[in-house]
């Protein structure tokens, strides 16, 4: 009975550091996944940027063929 006494204190004791543990877990995730959404903001945002930017090119690039393909045409060449 004497080892029980000195047992369960110890026990208790774990079961709170346990307890420690896992709520600083939960804090850790809350962080991460807070930290998730920042970036794929931030991602999406960067995409948008770059899909304007392309399309911007790609007009560019279509209108410089429009070009070409007019002069080449009134050169008999195509």
């Amino acid at each position: 009975m004497e080892h029980w006494r000195k047992a369960i204190p110890i026990m208790l004791n774990m079961i709170e550091k346990q307890d420690e543990t896992l709520e600083e877990i939960r804090e850790t995730r809350r962080e991460v996944l807070g930290k998730q959404d920042e970036t794929l903001g931030e991602i999406k945002g960067m995409r948008h940027d770059l899909k304007s930017y392309m399309n911007e090119r790609f007009n560019y690039i279509e209108g410089e063929l429009v070009e070409i393909k007019t002069v080449l045409k009134k050169a008999g060449i195509i």
